[in-house]
């Protein structure tokens, strides 16, 4: 019995240590040998000498490296189809540089297209007799033997390069490139254009060169304007066909034809000799390898070129940080370019879900998408404040620009919430528009959780039925992740609104003033709005008030309060009107322009949003450097009253559902909006602004007197202004 129990767990043993060893056998399995193993009975030939894949992260090192073993098991079966199928890679870019680039230049396209998954890069030196101390070991770098790494033009490095290419790669990619290391590769551009050509053709593309009159005679080249090569700079790209029947005779190549030393000349000599084939001839070629020989690629010269945004290389660019901000730029126009397709694919969603029942349709409501999907603040201190911009300055909440200082992420995100708009307007068939698009004004709100929203007023040239220009109001969030949301009306619609401005006069101090305001921006102009004046604490009404109501007694209402609160005066306001009146909640100390009540109008919908500006407050000194009074254009000018809630715009219907007994105060106001499912936008206005205003303090006592005179200092004008009029002797008697 006690031998049984023994020859049994002898038994048991071997066949564990079996199954182990067979797993561990699995385990080792490369995922390259396992390709190799099958592609050997449908390819046309191995992956390649050394089985590697010379992209891949566990081989970014010196080239040549140990080669793997051969596959222990090629009948295995595969999990996944698209390791069974195994297809070639697309393209090999052999980039041609130094040790002493590798830092700089090499680094540089390593960090920006160099990582796009779609292309394999290798970095080609020659053999280098002084150490330099080039630190870039992450880069998958092939150091050419026998090859002078200083020697320029590369000649000996370029036919070295292709011969590696030839002996180590030919079966692995059906394109290879040839680049400098001061090039610009868009990776989904070429990714295009070569998956439309077949591989299996000779094909020598690149920017056609014939050489300049003068190197004739040296590069003898043959028939002038006939013979042609590919320039090196932009990138030279051949097929695996191509390049597998010129491989065998770059030697013989480099020993016995070549005439120049210009390197792309020689190799296109050899490509000629060889196979019959010259560089390609399209027109197209002259935009698509962008190149400028007689200078280096700028960041002036990318923004203001037209071409840059269709070439597929772009050359030369010998600064790193030029070519970081090139990547940027490039990835911004795609970005841009994705979002007008995600919103055409929005809008196609939204039409079709029209047919759903109303219980199924969750995407029929392009609001309920832009107002969940965008900024929800949890509190009054964490609303995000909307910075203003038109035509001429931009507003945001820690700097002002001028127009031709704007950033470059303020200009690309406009750019892109234009695109997802027309995408969107075009895709729901109000379109066709044509150029030029004028965008007059628009806010902007930035939340790094979330994105990017823009409010924006634009003008589009409408063709058809009848050519004409349509202004447009439009609501475009840009999230960090996803489609872009695009919500949009005519603008005549909202800013034909009736507006019931409502104030409350607690003194008659400003009254008079706000009053020759209100005519001459509303009474005068015959603007759709409704002054109703509530008088609080036994206040006077002037005789200038007096006249007002003989000369305008359907636009004006007055009420007496007494004994009421300001919250409580509005609500009985509020109350006589219908819920689709529109409020807007002001102060007499503030002045006005008439865009601040469009700004009022356009920002302001029932049951979803509400509109608090932050108004402008003038310093003392704009009245002695002839500022004027509205559309402040730099910081000399004043500040905005980050701390005011008390200006609001807002429906009827909203006001009176959250301005219950307990709302005493416009915060506690502000609170409530917040909380509750509306959309507070809290915004910098520039035509919404308090003028300056001096010498009330002495009405006051105690703290409130020495606050207003503490207001009154920081009110006279801005540290640079007043460092400026004291370097300059300006006299400053008036303060």
């Amino acid at each position: 019995m006690n031998a049984l129990k023994k020859s049994f767990f002898v038994v048991l043993g071997v066949a564990l240590g079996l199954f182990i060893s067979q797993l561990s056998l699995i385990a080792r399995l490369d995922d390259h040998v396992l390709l190799q193993a099958q592609n050997t009975a449908i390819r046309d030939g191995p992956r390649n000498r050394d089985g590697l894949n010379p992209c891949s992260n566990r081989h970014r090192q010196l080239w040549p490296s140990q080669p793997l073993p051969p596959p222990l098991n090629a009948s295995l079966r595969y999990r996944h189809l698209s390791k069974e199928l195994a297809p070639r890679r697309l393209v090999l870019v052999g980039v041609v540089t130094a040790h002493r680039f590798l830092d700089t230049r090499a680094r540089g396209i390593y960090r920006t297209w160099g990582k796009d998954v779609t292309l394999d890069v290798l970095f080609f030196t020659g053999t280098s007799r002084v150490s330099d101390g080039a630190s870039a070991t992450e880069l998958p770098v092939v150091s050419l033997a026998g090859v002078d790494d200083d020697q320029y033009p590369p000649q000996r490095k370029v036919f070295a390069m292709l011969r590696h290419m030839f002996e180590h790669h030919i079966d692995t990619y059906d394109f290879f490139m040839r680049a400098d290391d001061d090039v610009y590769v868009k990776s989904d551009g070429l990714r295009v254009l070569l998956q439309s050509v077949n591989p299996a053709q000779d094909i020598y593309m690149g920017s056609p060169g014939f050489g300049r009159e003068r190197d004739q005679d040296r590069i003898r080249l043959g028939r002038a304007g006939v013979d042609r090569y590919c320039m090196g700079g932009p990138g030279v790209i051949f097929s695996r066909s191509a390049l597998r029947r010129l491989g065998p005779h770059l030697n013989e190549c480099l020993s016995n034809v070549v005439v120049s030393y210009n390197e792309d000349v020689e190799v296109g000599r050899c490509v000629h000799r060889v196979l019959n084939v010259q560089c390609t001839w399209a027109w197209e070629t002259l935009w698509l390898f962008w190149t400028d020989y007689n200078s280096t690629l700028t960041t002036d010269k990318l923004y203001a070129s037209e071409e840059v945004k269709f070439a597929l290389t772009l050359h030369p660019i010998k600064d790193p940080s030029v070519m970081v901000q090139v990547h940027l730029y490039l990835q911004q126009l795609r970005v841009q370019s994705l979002l007008g397709e995600a919103a055409a694919v929005q809008s196609e969603l939204v039409r079709t879900a029209r047919h759903l029942p109303a219980k199924a349709n969750r995407f029929g409501n392009r609001d309920w998408l832009w107002y969940r999907a965008g900024l929800n603040p949890q509190s009054r201190h964490a609303l995000v404040t909307w910075g203003y911009f038109n035509s001429s300055v931009l507003f945001s909440t820690c700097s002002r620009f001028s127009v031709s200082n704007l950033p470059l992420s303020h200009v690309a995100g406009v750019n892109m919430a234009l695109e997802v708009l027309l995408s969107a307007m075009e895709a729901d068939g109000c379109g066709p528009f044509s150029p030029p698009y004028r965008l007059d004004e628009g806010f902007v709100a930035q939340d790094p959780s979330s994105g990017v929203s823009y409010m924006l007023a634009v003008t589009l040239q409408k063709t058809h039925p009848s050519p004409r220009a349509v202004r447009y109001v439009a609501r475009v969030f840009l999230p960090l992740l996803g489609p872009g949301l695009a919500h949009y009306q005519l603008a005549t619609e909202p800013l034909g609104t009736l507006l019931h401005v409502v104030v409350a006069v607690a003194q008659g101090d400003h009254l008079d003033r706000f009053l020759r305001i209100y005519y001459q921006v509303c009474l005068k102009r015959k603007t759709a709005t409704h002054l109703h004046l509530v008088f609080l604490n036994n206040a006077t009404r002037s005789s200038t008030l007096e006249e007002l109501i003989q000369s305008y007694s359907k636009s004006v209402t007055c009420y007496h309060a007494d004994e009421l609160s300001i919250m409580d005066a509005t609500s009985l306001v509020a109350k006589s009107l219908s819920d689709h009146t529109q409020l807007l909640l002001m102060r007499p100390d503030l002045a006005f322009t008439s865009e601040f009540l469009d700004h009022c109008r356009l920002n302001t919908i029932r049951g979803k949003q509400v509109f608090f500006p932050v108004p402008f407050s003038l310093y003392t000194t704009a009245k002695y450097l002839a500022i004027p009074n509205h559309t402040p254009s730099s910081g000399d000018a004043g500040f905005f009253l980050h701390h005011s809630y008390e200006v609001a715009c807002v429906y009827t219907s909203d006001y009176l559902a959250y301005a219950g007994p307990l709302t005493q105060t416009k915060l506690q106001l502000v609170d409530q909006l917040v909380s509750s499912n509306l959309y507070v936008m809290r915004a910098l206005e520039p035509y919404l602004f308090r003028p300056f205003e001096y010498g009330r303090c002495s009405k006051l006592d105690g703290q409130r007197k020495k606050d207003c005179i503490i207001a009154q200092v920081e009110a006279i004008g801005s540290r640079h202004l007043l460092a400026s009029l004291v370097a300059t002797s300006y006299q400053l008697d008036w303060i």
